[in-house]
């Protein structure tokens, strides 16, 4: 995710290289049309092209926001992600007690429960992140899923090996963790329903997350949209351009720089529809996650954690 306002202007533009020279092409291309035959009038006039530029700026609009709103709910749903991580870590930690429970006899046993459970959620939320980047089980970029390693048992990893999909996996383990720790009286039921809740916003985040990532946008409106972006840009010189004998260096600076705003409008579309796959305009999962780890290894009382990323070149993954 861009974090920065001001980007370098190489950075911004590269990607309009290519489609910068292949417009200065066809616009030279159909100015040298005119002065080699000749040609007086185009049947697509500048007045045509105003109302096809209309129309497609309409479309362009609409396909924009609906990318907009998937990108925007994918961010909220990561910041709700951070949220509840706090509040079911702070809960672990105040819940999670010698006095409170049954099945814990000192403290020191209940910090190591305490450690496990947290130390799962770290895994969990990273597993989310890999999850919606590269696929949710092992078979898949297995060398991502060794993140998770170090904050499980070597056991509990190997279990996970074998399953369609290791986040969801995380948190049913973490429920039966939870369910083993509390006993069956009134007060230590109620804590763990409170936990329970917990890990259920975090089912909801998954799940909403999940579904944004694998509902496909509409493939027809994705071609449609680039099939009319490109082919009205190819023709624009023909509404533009006049046929004589003089070769106008602002007519051609003004096809190529319309042509290229409708096409910077298209890409921003199509990059804002995919929030998880770690593109520069993409939800920085990466560095959420490490903040998560940041703030429940604090809670549980550790003073050395890792730092927080940073923007590489404004750029936060």
């Amino acid at each position: 995710m861009y974090v920065e306002s001001r980007q370098s202007v190489v950075r911004l533009t590269r990607p309009l290289f290519l489609p910068a020279g292949y417009f200065a092409i066809v616009t030279l291309g159909v100015e040298a049309f005119y002065l080699t035959w000749g040609a007086s009038a185009s049947v697509f006039t500048l007045a045509t092209a105003g109302l096809v530029s209309t129309a497609l700026a309409i479309f362009l609009g609409f396909r924009v926001s609906e990318a907009y709103d998937r990108w925007w709910e994918a961010r909220k749903l990561w910041g709700a992600l951070v949220n509840v991580s706090r509040a079911f870590s702070r809960k672990v930690c105040t819940m999670i007690v010698a006095e409170r429970l049954d099945g814990i006899d000192s403290e020191e046993e209940a910090a190591v429960a305490r450690r496990d459970i947290l130390y799962r959620h770290i895994a969990y939320v990273n597993a989310l992140r890999i999850n919606l980047r590269h696929g949710p089980s092992m078979t898949a970029a297995p060398n991502e899923w060794e993140e998770i390693r170090p904050f499980l048992s070597n056991g509990e990893f190997r279990r996970y090996e074998e399953n369609a999909n290791v986040a969801t996996q995380l948190l049913a383990e973490q429920g039966q963790v939870l369910r083993g720790l509390f006993g069956v009286s009134a007060q230590q039921e109620l804590a763990y329903l409170e936990l329970q809740r917990a890990l259920d916003s975090l089912c909801d985040v998954q799940g909403a997350c999940e579904r944004i990532n694998n509902t496909v946008f509409p493939y027809g409106i994705t071609t449609a949209t680039k099939g009319l972006v490109w082919g009205f840009a190819s023709v624009l010189p023909f509404a533009v351009l006049d046929a004589n004998i003089t070769l106008d260096a602002l007519e051609v600076f003004f096809c190529v720089s319309m042509s290229l705003s409708f096409v910077l409008i298209e890409k921003l579309g199509e990059d804002l529809k995919r929030p998880f796959e770690n593109l520069p305009n993409d939800t920085p999962m990466s560095a959420l996650c490490r903040t998560i780890e940041i703030d429940v290894r604090e809670m549980h009382g550790e003073t050395e954690t890792p730092p927080p990323l940073v923007p590489i070149d404004g750029v936060l993954m």
